[in-house]
C-alpha cells in the first residue's frame, strides 16, 4: 500500500525533525531529501515537500506521522497538468 502527503517547502524542516524519530535509511536519488523506516514501511521526503509512505502499514504510519506533526488528514482533489 502507499499513502501520499503533500506539504509546502516551508513545512519540510518540521517533517525532517519528525522523521528523525524513526530509523533512518539512505536516500536513493537526488530529489529525495530524507528516508526513514517505520513498522515495515519506507517513508520518503522529497525536495518538493511531498511525503510518500510505502508498505503494508502505510495508513497507520501516515496517521502516526500526522499526529506527531499535530495535523489532521484532509482530502484535497486536484488535477495534475
Amino acid at each position: 500500500m502507499q499513502e501520499t502527503l503533500n506539504f509546502g517547502k516551508s513545512e519540510k524542516e518540521k517533517i525532517r525533525k519528525a522523521l528523525l524519530a524513526f530509523e533512518q535509511a539512505p536516500t536513493t536519488s537526488y530529489f529525495e531529501e530524507q528516508r526513514a523506516k517505520k513498522d515495515g514501511c519506507t517513508i520518503t521526503l522529497y525536495d518538493s515537500g511531498k511525503v510518500s509512505i510505502q508498505g503494508k502499514n502505510a495508513a497507520k504510519v501516515k496517521d502516526e506521522l500526522l499526529a506527531m506533526l499535530g495535523l489532521q488528514p484532509r482530502l484535497v482533489i486536484g488535477i495534475d497538468e
